[in-house]
């Protein structure tokens, strides 16, 4: 019994101590060793809110594989009139809890916008990515205008 407790924190040390950045044992948010500087999908849809409303949804992708499927983009979301802004800082948030599945990181976020034409902008490092959103009450249209870093779903 002596021996399983000696071994236990010693493994821990030796996990703990590898240096690697997707320390599975890491409780903490952390850029990513390299950020996301590749490229970005993202979709535009109506959802179902908690509340049971219908809604339009944001969701950004990038096309690593992480050990956990909760990993963030970290990203701002701003909405003056008919522009619609996403700032990218091109920084990966470890989660907390590591939802037991690999995938993406991602940023996911309501957009508090009516049917209409908006402007899409995705900002990140200096580059500006730009869309036509059309949105009607059974559809939701995007138009690529100028595309460096994302592309639509």
């Amino acid at each position: 019994m002596r021996r399983a407790f000696a071994i236990v924190p010693l493994l821990s040390t030796v996990m703990l101590s590898t240096g690697r950045p997707d320390n599975y044992f890491s409780c903490t948010m952390f850029p990513g060793p390299e950020g996301t500087q590749g490229q970005l999908t993202f979709a535009v849809r109506y959802a179902v809110s908690p509340a049971g409303a219908e809604q339009v949804v944001l969701l950004v992708s990038d096309q690593a594989t992480y050990p956990c499927m909760n990993y963030q983009l970290e990203s701002g979301l701003s909405v003056a009139g008919q522009d619609i802004l996403v700032s990218m800082s091109g920084r990966i948030l470890k989660p907390d809890v590591c939802l037991t599945a690999t995938g993406p990181a991602q940023y996911q976020t309501a957009l508090p916008i009516a049917p209409g034409t908006y402007s899409l902008e995705f900002a990140r490092s200096g580059a500006v990515d730009r869309y036509r959103l059309t949105v009607t009450a059974t559809a939701i249209a995007i138009s690529t205008i100028e595309s460096s870093f994302t592309r639509p779903m």
